[in-house]
């Protein structure tokens, strides 16, 4: 983002295949993080709602 910034305020067209590779490399970023989060979305809920109650066990055997 910061690459795309500086070519931006200072644009020169002797510098624009640095601009298409950092747009591409920009491209491929979003679509990394886009396809990690549906990765994430698509857990399910009970995976993280099951490690409760054996939190709840230890924490209590800790706190008695």
């Amino acid at each position: 983002q910061s690459m795309l910034e500086e070519f931006g305020d200072n644009f020169d067209r002797s510098r624009i295949n640095q601009l298409c590779d950092g747009l591409s490399q920009l491209e491929r970023n979003s679509r990394e993080l886009q396809e990690s989060v549906m990765r994430i979305r698509m857990l399910p809920i009970s995976y993280s709602f099951n490690r409760f109650p054996r939190l709840v066990h230890d924490l209590s055997l800790q706190l008695s």
